[in-house]
């Protein structure tokens, strides 16, 4: 087995926050812009605020494409979302695109990162809030392993999820 970086792996961006001084940002605007709170599940494929273009262009924000793996740094450590939309995000979140040619699939990644949470948060540093920062985020090591040997990694997995779902909503039926 291999390890290799994130840095290696994905491109790797941060997002940002427009100004919300200027309405113009902000108003009628139709670009998805995802927060923390945003990401509740494996998929994330909706906003409760929308920025413009001239938000976009305005600011740090950048517009993620469908697929992109979010990864938030901030506050909330180590939560891991799956764009099934394109968006922007804030800051607290990195968008990680996996680079062309290397063998590594999407969910692999995402759940390998998901599986780290604990690691993480025992790795961030702040005073009133943990945070980590994009440096350190690129030196994660991950272990590169065969693509039927992911396959079957996210196979698994994802039974398992349907079943903890399927739990999950057979408790609030009893609730």
């Amino acid at each position: 087995m291999e390890y290799k970086t994130l840095d290696e792996i994905c491109y790797i961006v941060s997002g940002g926050t427009p100004s919300r001084s200027k309405a113009e940002y902000w108003e009628k605007g139709t670009i998805p812009w995802i927060k923390i709170g945003n990401i509740k599940s494996k998929y994330v494929d909706s906003a409760d605020e929308y920025i413009t273009e001239k938000g976009l262009e305005g600011s740090s924000a950048k517009l993620l494409k469908h697929g992109t793996i979010l990864y938030t740094i901030f506050a909330t450590l180590g939560e891991v979302g799956i764009l099934k939309i394109d968006a922007c995000t804030n800051q607290a979140i990195a968008g990680l695109t996996i680079k062309e040619n290397v063998n590594v699939l999407t969910d692999y990644l995402y759940y390998y990162l998901k599986s780290k949470k604990h690691v993480v948060s025992n790795l961030g540093r702040g005073v009133a809030q943990n945070n980590i920062n994009l440096s350190m985020l690129k030196k994660f090591k991950i272990p590169v392993i065969d693509i039927m040997k992911q396959k079957e990694i996210i196979d698994v997995l994802e039974s398992v999820s349907k079943v903890i779902e399927s739990q999950k909503k057979e408790l609030e039926l009893l609730d």
